[in-house]
């Protein structure tokens, strides 16, 4: 997973502002001594919820918030990480602040897994990336934006290729499930006790989704009920019988009955849950290079029945696979990219950006920040070759003519 602080320095990387009074910058900084003690740096957190009970300003306290949960994630201390994760989260969607919402939610998904939230922390992760990725097409005529958000959806990609879930999110990408109507019913009644992390309930229920599908006649139905024990087992933490039925997947789908689309899936899940298991990567590394192999043998195929959209998805899948295993078995001389933002080089004097103007435009729209970005790329797209100060000029004039 991606470093915690690493995942705090994208806050503010985009707009280049920060939120943070001069003291709690300080009391975050301090707080990250390796060698402080952990009432130490409780302490710290202490001064900046102290802090933060007493603002009075969404952007200020959201930006505590965060800081705290950083801190708290570094140490160990999960849930209080995601409960400050949580309230920034919820600060920065009251102000419309896109992008500084999807890093709080990525950072909550990374708490939230570590204190057995798995479903609710998947969501959080595939959300953020959701709103990368629209922030990078808002950002498609202006490079190093774009090329930051690149940057960082690949990692988020690569980092959700070691959680089971995102596999399992394709395994009807290109058919229907195999599960009939009484199996899909059994499927969503173990996810829902699991978010109520009612365990006995999961158990019980997972034992008779196996036993009904025992003499099904529906080809590859079993296999499918295996691979959702196999998830329900990992969610609750019980490793080795995950492991077990994900290898039970993994052989009823053998190929015979179309490509091998789905026990692809099933080796890449249980490799997943491989590299979670202590003693397992040789293994893990195995079914994840048989996985790549599944992969580019998958997008020759698609490439012989000119599917080019199907063959570009495998394409990019075995590149993240590819991608995510030499992260598990890194090189001696490797070390971890971040993605650095390059912004593009200062225009004249003249043409320096005004906050002020834009700051103007956030009020007049309700402190909507979504609704103001939206207006200015309506502008761009009307006079591409201006500058940033014309487009929001012009959509401050246009906005307060439009009200008079």
């Amino acid at each position: 997973m991606i470093d915690v602080f690493e995942v705090l320095d994208w806050l503010n990387v985009i707009d280049g502002r920060s939120y943070l009074d001069s003291a709690s910058r300080r009391l975050s900084r301090s707080a990250r001594v390796t060698s402080l003690s952990d009432a130490g740096v409780q302490r710290r957190i202490d001064r900046l919820q102290e802090i933060l009970d007493a603002s009075t300003e969404n952007l200020h306290g959201a930006e505590i918030a965060l800081h705290c949960a950083a801190l708290e994630y570094w140490r160990g201390w999960f849930s209080e990480a995601a409960r400050h994760a949580n309230q920034a989260a919820s600060f920065y969607k009251d102000c419309s602040d896109d992008h500084r919402r999807a890093v709080a939610m990525w950072m909550l998904g990374m708490a939230q897994w570590h204190v057995s939230r798995n479903p609710r922390a998947f969501a959080n992760w595939r959300g953020a990336r959701g709103i990368f990725k629209k922030r990078r097409e808002f950002f498609r005529s202006y490079p190093p934006e774009r090329e930051w958000y690149d940057c960082c959806i690949r990692k988020m990609k690569v980092a959700l290729a070691s959680k089971p879930e995102e596999p399992h999110a394709w395994l009807n990408r290109y058919r229907g499930t195999d599960l009939t109507g009484e199996s899909q019913q059994f499927v969503g009644t173990v996810q829902e006790k699991i978010r109520q992390q009612a365990y006995p309930d999961v158990y019980a229920l997972m034992d008779d989704l196996q036993s009904f599908n025992r003499w099904t006649p529906v080809t590859y139905e079993k296999g499918e009920a295996y691979l959702e024990c196999g998830l329900a087992s990992y969610q609750i933490g019980n490793f080795p019988a995950a492991i077990v039925l994900l290898k039970k997947a993994v052989r009823e789908y053998s190929p015979g009955i179309g490509d091998n689309h789905r026990q692809m899936i099933a080796r890449w899940m249980l490799g997943a849950v491989e590299w979670m298991a202590s003693r397992n990567d040789v293994q893990a590394a195995s079914d994840w290079r048989q996985c790549v192999e599944n992969l580019d043998a998958l997008k020759v195929m698609a490439d012989t029945g000119n599917e080019q959209d199907r063959k570009k998805w495998y394409a990019d899948r075995s590149a993240i696979l590819k991608e995510a295993l030499s992260e598990h078995l890194p090189s001696p001389r490797r070390s971890p990219q971040r993605c650095i933002y390059k912004p593009a080089p200062k225009p004249q004097l003249a043409d320096e950006p005004r906050t002020d103007r834009y700051e103007y435009l956030v009020t007049l729209v309700a402190h909507d920040r979504a609704v103001a970005d939206r207006l200015i790329e309506h502008e761009r797209a009307k006079m591409p070759h201006g500058s940033w100060n014309d487009w929001v000029e012009r959509a401050v004039e246009h906005l307060l003519r439009s009200r008079s």
